[in-house]
């Protein structure tokens, strides 16, 4: 009996695999990224712009409830100018050229004693303006107000 020498897998009809070519995806790995990147980075700037909005918000929002607070300490006939200077002592990091503070005083009809309303408003510079849809040539309005009774004394 004659043997033969051809391996099993050329008689299976299996082919060989041909040699190791280079193939045309060696610059895909560069073309991915660069399609990725840039939504990377719109992502980045979108989660930063955003946590230094929610920032300046909590601030504000402090800064009016300071505000708020001073009405007590003021007295019984506190001026509007000393509130809005506590709103904005409140807030040194803010623009306070961009800062809008308006307290006014009216007074309640059923008890006749007088209520204090301070309304604040903070035009915030933004860093990406492009993330964050209606923004105002780029800035951000921030408002927060505080109602409280005037204290009897």
């Amino acid at each position: 009996m004659k043997r033969n020498k051809t391996p099993l897998r050329f008689q299976m009809g299996q082919m060989r695999k041909p040699p190791h070519t280079k193939t045309s995806q060696s610059g895909s790995s560069l073309i991915e990224a660069a399609i990725i990147f840039p939504v990377f980075l719109l992502l980045l700037f979108g989660f930063i712009q955003y946590a230094l909005i929610f920032s300046n918000e909590i601030a504000l929002k402090n800064a009016v409830a300071v505000g708020a607070r001073s009405v007590s300490i003021l007295g019984k006939n506190p001026s509007l100018s000393a509130i809005a200077d506590s709103v904005e002592k409140a807030v040194p990091t803010f623009e306070l050229n961009n800062l809008n503070v308006t307290p006014s005083i009216s007074i309640d009809s059923e008890t006749g004693r007088r209520i204090v309303t301070i309304n604040a408003e903070y035009q915030m510079p933004l860093f990406f303006p492009g993330v964050v849809p209606n923004n105002i040539n780029g800035y951000k309005n921030i408002r927060a107000n505080a109602v409280v009774p005037e204290p009897i004394v």
